[in-house]
């Protein structure tokens, strides 16, 4: 483990003796999905949809593709993306969801692997998996905005690994600041080195609208609003996982997420079957306990099936509204809205309900459990930085 640098996190440590409860979560939500937690309003994340420990969330199979971090919770932004390597040996697999299958770079020159994040994001950190972890000794990580093999064209630095110590196979990194591009690239110097990557997951912000009160202008042919947070991202009407309202004057749909949160990003799945013009010119906005505050509006262009709204400046909501705001009459359908976030600054829990005052406030990527990997506030102490 890098356990001499602050902001190398072990992968391990967040694996902790949870409650027996002698009650485990039934299967529900779309298609019968695993679930864990209080009212069971969580969804596990694990390898084959495996049962996740019905406290916490971990996955003894480990996360399943796509998501990432504490209980498998938070959503990997480099998943399927497109990658290069410095030689050609399947950069993808890099970012396929199986550390089972890796690449590995030629021994001469700088090695590097990037990957186009295919949108500007807010990026804290990062789970990078090698089964040679050796050979990742004083690697870097770096942010940048433009498609380039040059590392000179990744301007800001997250990380960089000045130790020689042994490393783990799975190896958690804090960027040194929360920092905002579309591409990252992970590069050695080392000359006698060929660098190996078997996964790389970019944390994108914990999923937070599962099961989530919601409500919607109207409803029609049994399209309720509850069905655009049941986990199902079928796009066909037929699955009975899409919403649907009468053809009205600004159609909208709302969830209450329970608590203010800040927002990092949205992904909206657009049915597909027929009608994905319904969707065009769509408006986000957001509202903690007062009036609605519009923070996004979709260009009036055919809507592709899956949306990703990204970098939102981090904005507070506990509401989230969708909007058809025309003056026409139309259909508003929405096939699942997942919505990534996490605590405000200083509070961290699973519905943010204690206090953990970290040295950086900005540190995101632990807030489900209070561990704050920078240590704590002047005047702070204990394990979750809660005691003054």
């Amino acid at each position: 483990m890098h356990t001499a640098t602050a902001f190398l996190l072990p992968s391990t440590w967040f694996v902790i003796f949870s409650i027996v409860s002698g009650f485990e979560c039934p299967r529900g939500g779309y298609n019968n999905q695993t679930q864990f937690g209080p009212g069971c309003n969580y969804r596990c994340h694990c390898v084959a949809d495996a049962q996740c420990d019905n406290d916490t969330g971990i996955c003894q199979g480990g996360c399943g593709a796509g998501w990432m971090g504490p209980g498998c919770q938070y959503g990997d932004i480099a998943f399927k993306k497109r990658a290069w390597m410095s030689s050609n040996t399947g950069p993808d697999k890099v970012v396929d969801g199986d550390p089972s299958t890796c690449s590995q770079t030629d021994q001469i020159g700088e090695k590097w692997w990037r990957v186009d994040l295919n949108g500007l994001y807010r990026i804290t950190g990062l789970i990078i998996f090698s089964d040679n972890p050796d050979a990742l000794k004083g690697f870097k990580v770096r942010v940048g905005n433009v498609s380039s093999n040059s590392s000179a064209d990744f301007p800001s630095t997250c990380f960089n690994d000045s130790s020689n110590a042994n490393a783990s196979e799975v190896i958690t990194v804090l960027c040194t600041s929360e920092l905002v591009g579309k591409h990252l690239m992970i590069s050695i110097m080392d000359q006698q080195t060929k660098m190996k990557l078997c996964d790389v997951r970019v944390y994108g912000g914990r999923s937070i609208a599962y099961r989530r009160f919601t409500n919607q202008s109207s409803d029609q042919w049994d399209g309720v609003a509850s069905r655009a947070v049941d986990g199902g991202t079928y796009t066909s009407y037929e699955y009975n996982t899409c919403t649907h309202t009468i053809e009205e004057t600004s159609p909208r749909w709302m969830v209450d997420l329970a608590q203010v949160y800040y927002i990092s990003r949205i992904e909206i799945f657009n049915r597909q079957d027929c009608c994905e013009e319904r969707l065009a010119g769509f408006t986000i906005s957001f509202a903690t306990n007062g009036s609605f505050v519009m923070v996004y509006k979709h260009p009036h262009v055919m809507p592709a099936e899956l949306t990703d709204v990204t970098n939102m400046s981090n904005d507070k909501a506990r509401f989230i509204q969708i909007e058809l705001t025309d003056t026409s009459k139309r259909t508003l359908s929405l096939c699942e809205v997942f919505i990534y976030g996490d605590c405000p600054d200083n509070l961290c829990g699973w519905s943010c309900e204690y206090p953990c005052y970290c040295a950086k406030p900005e540190d995101k990527i632990n807030k489900i459990d209070g561990y704050c990997p920078t240590g704590c506030a002047e005047n702070w102490t204990g394990s979750k930085c809660d005691c003054e």
